[in-house]
């Protein structure tokens, strides 16, 4: 018992938190308990039996960790609430329009210019139009038109690839018996078709929801941006809410001249000091810091 007190001060010392200070309790109820029973081999009287003694302290002293037990379980699981408590639901859509397409008979024309030849001559010119992407089922023809003084023509209109051309050939009228003119021939090559693609139709409002998570408060996070040929973005909301207050921006989104987003209006609402904005091509997200 001597040389336990003796390093007593230093067991003191290393009580620092409930569960080194329950193992103190329990070492000396122990040892109280070890010395009771031991006596009781050579006490044969007394109130209580020793051994009852010795088994209600170590009873006591377990009972006394389970409570410690539950208390320190109780104060992890209190702690964890409050840190999910403390966190950010935060939930970023965008908002756009979605054009649906719809398929459109589309004319064309378009003429070489007056071709003039004399008597006798012959004169060949050619005429192309560029076909826009995504035609298809193009129709085309080839005419002289506004022809005059002439004897003959040929014609013939192709489309290869994206392009349609028109070839054709005009030839003069031959000289009178006496070698008179009668005057010079002309006319235009015309190049006329049709051609179908898909053009926008009615529009349509979408939602693309693209983030929700929990975040600490203070932290920033960058959401891409969706990109689809299918939806032309128009704003975006970012919302932020947890136990203590909510927060709300409402931003406009337009292209700048390099075909870049950027927001050119930001509306707020709610008591949060939410921040919101556009950094190489992303949403970039900035949750207010613990108050």
């Amino acid at each position: 018992m001597d040389a336990l007190l003796k390093h007593v001060p230093e067991i003191l010392k290393a009580v620092t938190d409930p569960f080194s200070l329950l193992a103190l309790m329990v070492l000396v109820l122990g040892f109280i308990g070890y010395t009771i029973v031991r006596r009781s081999r050579t006490t044969s009287g007394g109130i209580l039996p020793a051994p009852v003694v010795a088994l209600a302290i170590v009873a006591l002293s377990f009972l006394a960790l389970a409570f410690n037990v539950l208390r320190v379980t109780a104060l992890q699981n209190q702690a964890t609430q409050n840190g999910i408590a403390e966190r950010y639901n935060v939930q970023v859509i965008f908002h756009g329009k979605k054009i649906h397409l719809q398929p459109t008979t589309v004319p064309f024309q378009t003429s070489s210019g007056q071709l003039n030849v004399g008597c006798g001559e012959t004169a060949s010119t050619t005429v192309g139009w560029n076909l826009p992407t995504g035609a298809r089922d193009a129709n085309v023809s080839a005419s002289w038109e506004n022809a005059d003084n002439i004897q003959g023509q040929t014609q013939q209109a192709v489309v290869s690839g994206n392009v349609a051309t028109a070839f054709g050939t005009i030839r003069g009228r031959d000289r009178e018996w006496l070698g008179n003119c009668p005057g010079g021939g002309h006319g235009q090559l015309v190049l006329k078709g049709t051609y179908v693609i898909d053009q926008g139709g009615p529009e349509e409002e979408v939602v693309l929801k693209s983030y929700q998570n929990l975040l600490p408060p203070g932290e920033t996070v960058l959401v891409p941006i969706p990109l689809t040929t299918e939806v032309s973005l128009s704003s975006c909301e970012v919302t932020a809410t947890n136990d203590s207050g909510r927060g709300k921006l409402t931003l406009t989104l337009q292209r700048n001249s390099d075909g870049q987003f950027i927001t050119s209006d930001v509306h707020r609402e709610g008591t949060l000091d939410l921040r919101a904005g556009i950094e190489d091509g992303s949403l970039k997200v900035e949750l207010p810091p613990r108050s």
